[in-house]
């Protein structure tokens, strides 16, 4: 198998957008997460809506049996997508978050009946104190060369979720004497939609059927790339061909699935959007979000870190809501190292919990922090600590 792209690759993209080697470095991490959502006055984090639509859409959806939901389509389950989506997932909790999704590929997914609309629905459904906004920027007969290395200009300038679908198109475009498809500009585009944005969306492929509704696409040649870089990737083509087949229920034939046996049709398309939402709302079930972490990646002159203790209920508030770890290592499993908080007022206002610095100051230069939620924080009269702050660096 060709060997994925060299590190020097991105280094050298990064460098040649003005960035130094240490930010670069710090992309490289793939430490993603967006350190601090901002808060809105008056709100807190609204969880029950979230957490009541997708319970009602998984048993909604689970009223099909398994071959006709993940059984036969999910290729892969992509732990980097999965770590993305928290990132989503707060937003979603947010009152007055702005989330982004964005969608390339070709005509399949450029149509107004796209899968990408009845995901913005319903993710507007699922996070109704926010806005969900929907960024097409598919283009027919285009590759992922192309839409990939220009999501930025087609899409949105920050994305959340992001969605690609070029098996079919790919395989035309890229398609070497041998009969297999060329995946470097596939791998182009993952590479580009993991490191164009910060924090990285969660990155989820679509892969339809060949071209006049054959079986033959470049999905074997694309599945190496979701599979090394670890994105969700589901196969409209690998769902429906056992049906098809066998001529069985509910999609027997060609005629059911497109109008012209080549592009997805409506029913098709919101299908397609119903399981992307599905596999979203299961991962939403099983995170904590009371104990979920967040990655903070810093830079400090002089190594002096501060927290605000954001959104405190007042005056009874003696604990800052989070403790901080220093994270060291390129991929999990991390090392950890509990940092010490004192009041950032010590010596001036002592007990004064509004603000927490370091303890000592850190090294200068780059460094990524963690936050976890603090289980001796001052609880709020639901039980909850607030989870929110702001961070400053000197």
């Amino acid at each position: 198998m060709r060997p994925f792209l060299p590190l020097l690759l991105v280094v050298l993209a990064k460098l040649a957008q003005g960035a130094s080697s240490n930010n670069a470095q710090r992309q490289l991490l793939q430490l993603l997460q967006e350190p601090s959502l901002q808060q809105y006055p008056g709100h807190a984090l609204s969880l029950q809506p979230a957490a009541a639509f997708a319970a009602a859409h998984i048993d909604a959806m689970h009223q099909r049996p398994p071959d006709q939901l993940f059984r036969n389509s999910l290729v892969h389950s992509g732990g980097l997508t999965d770590l993305q989506l928290e990132v989503f997932f707060r937003k979603c909790a947010n009152p007055g978050s702005v989330i982004n999704v964005g969608a390339i590929g070709g005509s399949n997914t450029q149509l107004p009946w796209s899968f990408l609309w009845p995901v913005v629905d319903l993710l507007q459904e699922m996070c109704p104190h926010t806005t969900v906004t929907g960024f097409n920027g598919a283009r027919g007969s285009h590759g992922s060369l192309t839409l990939g290395m220009c999501i930025k200009t087609v899409t949105a300038p920050q994305l959340d979720i992001a969605f690609a679908e070029f098996a079919l198109n790919d395989q035309g475009q890229y398609r070497r004497q041998n009969g297999r498809t060329s995946s470097f500009p596939y791998e182009l585009m993952t590479r580009t939609m993991l490191a164009n944005y910060d924090p990285a969306p969660a990155v989820f492929n679509l892969f339809m059927w060949g071209r006049s509704f054959t079986f033959d696409s470049a999905q074997a040649d694309l599945e190496p790339v979701v599979e090394h870089y670890d994105v969700t990737a589901l196969s409209l083509r690998d769902l429906v061909w056992p049906f098809v087949t066998a001529q069985a229920e509910p999609w027997p034939n060609v005629a059911r699935l497109t109008h012209d046996n080549n592009h997805a049709n409506e029913a098709v398309q919101h299908y397609v959007g119903q399981l992307f939402v599905l596999y979203i709302c299961e991962r939403f079930q099983v995170l904590d979000m009371e104990t979920a972490s967040t990655l903070l990646p810093v830079h400090s002159d002089l190594g002096i870190v501060l927290f605000s203790n954001c959104y405190r209920t007042g005056y009874l508030d003696t604990t800052p809501a989070f403790r901080i770890n220093l994270v060291e290592g390129d991929a999990e499993p991390y090392k950890r190292t509990p940092l010490q908080l004192v009041s950032a007022m010590q010596g001036d206002l002592d007990g004064n919990a509004e603000m927490y610095r370091v303890d000592p100051p850190l090294e200068p230069g780059e460094r990524v922090l963690e936050a976890v939620p603090n289980p001796e924080c001052t609880r709020k009269l639901n039980g909850r600590c607030d989870g929110f702050y702001s961070v400053i660096t000197l």
